[in-house]
């Protein structure tokens, strides 16, 4: 299946609750800049290259805490792609109270998920709503809260239409622990992303389900 265009954001949404990207209609036109290419080869079903599945990881350890940062290698202009930001500690008694994802410039942000590990339960509890604040001039994206580690911050965002092909996008993130200083590190090498060419995700496998029908797995 082609990746589908992202819609460049128009703003932010920012409150008490989960920031997301605005589609404005002086922005709209923008983001399909990138299919121009795909039509000009005579159909949206000319052959691509796949997309490359790799993540690059960051990783700080600090008194006793170890936190990760995920994401994803190349990516095309406009696609939608994600970091993931893993927090845990030796004993797990301390909490997080922030944790800033430093979007490459230019970026927009479309989505905030942040959830904690339920050690008894086995499952990863999902805290609605963060408070989350966007940096006017840098786009840095931070949460703020109270959750007990291991805590997990999925942020989506949309890499710049205009990035060129062949250039590279540095981030990095920062976080905040009960009792401890503030860490941060606003770019880091090991969460730079490559621009490619636009590319084709290879379709998931698709397995036979009783009584006939199918399912992707």
């Amino acid at each position: 299946m082609l990746a589908a265009a992202a819609v460049v954001a128009g703003g932010l949404t920012v409150g008490s609750g989960t920031a997301v990207a605005e589609a404005g209609s002086a922005d709209f036109l923008p983001a399909f800049v990138g299919l121009v290419p795909m039509l000009a080869a005579g159909s949206v079903d000319a052959e691509l290259p796949y997309c490359d599945p790799r993540y690059t990881r960051a990783v700080r350890e600090f008194e006793g805490i170890t936190a990760n940062n995920d994401v994803k290698a190349t990516a095309y202009p406009g696609e939608l792609i994600q970091s993931t930001i893993n927090i845990e500690s030796v004993d797990n008694a301390r909490s997080v109270e922030r944790v800033t994802a430093y979007l490459p410039a230019g970026s927009s942000l479309a989505s905030i998920d942040v959830s904690s590990y339920d050690p008894v339960n086995r499952w990863w509890n999902r805290w609605p709503d963060p408070a989350t604040s966007v940096d006017k001039k840098t786009g840095a994206v931070t949460v703020t809260g109270s959750w007990p580690v291991p805590t997990r911050v999925i942020v989506e965002y949309i890499v710049p239409v205009t990035a060129r092909i062949g250039s590279v996008l540095s981030g990095g993130f920062g976080v905040t622990v009960t009792g401890l200083a503030p860490r941060d590190w606003p770019a880091l090498s090991e969460n730079s992303t490559t621009v490619g060419d636009w590319c084709e995700y290879e379709p998931e496998p698709v397995t036979p389900m009783p009584g006939g029908g199918s399912s992707a797995s």
